[in-house]
């Protein structure tokens, strides 16, 4: 699915615009995704595990955006890729209700406001979709992903123990649902 776009003002003046990413933003999405892998553990790949290639990138952006099922919404400040969000969803009877969700954004650009006006957005274009649950999951010990999901009004329904290992150490994987 596409995502018609719009530019909002953060609360630190910078502008981002938010859109569906094109096959062109494949590298730029490439560099988010290792930058990302650093500046925090607590996303699932290491930043050696990002090896996707720029061809495998694009395919899974064209995929994306042709998906009826998927839709990507990317944050740009001066073209530069901060921010990257999707939900995705299964057009079954029993299911089709309930959208799976990530989010992720630049630590410069944490507290800024960003990752709100995305999950704002993918929230109100999953409504739009028929969709009544947001679903998501973050790894227990991430305290700025849980107070940000309980602002946006998720809230936890199940925990995975064990389910991720962070330098040897244990920690189970929090599940979150919000209805819209």
């Amino acid at each position: 699915m596409i995502y018609k776009g719009k530019t909002v003002v953060l609360k630190d003046g910078r502008v981002a615009v938010l859109r569906s990413p094109k096959a062109e933003d494949a590298e730029g999405l490439l560099k988010f995704l290792q930058i990302c892998a650093v500046e925090t553990e607590f996303i699932l790949r290491n930043a050696d595990e990002c090896g996707l290639t720029l061809e495998t990138e694009k395919q899974f952006i064209l995929n994306a955006v042709s998906s009826p099922e998927i839709m990507m919404i990317t944050a740009f400040i001066d073209g530069e890729v901060v921010g990257n969000c999707q939900f995705s969803f299964k057009n079954l009877e029993k299911v089709k209700h309930r959208a799976g969700i990530a989010i992720g954004t630049l630590k410069k650009c944490w507290g800024s406001g960003l990752g709100a006006e995305l999950m704002t957005a993918l929230c109100e274009e999953a409504k739009n979709c028929g969709i009544e649950q947001m679903e998501l999951e973050y790894i227990d010990g991430n305290i700025r992903a849980e107070k940000f999901y309980k602002k946006m009004g998720f809230t936890e329904f199940a925990r995975r123990p064990d389910a991720v290992r962070i330098g040897g150490v244990s920690h189970s994987d929090v599940w979150m649902l919000r209805r819209l």
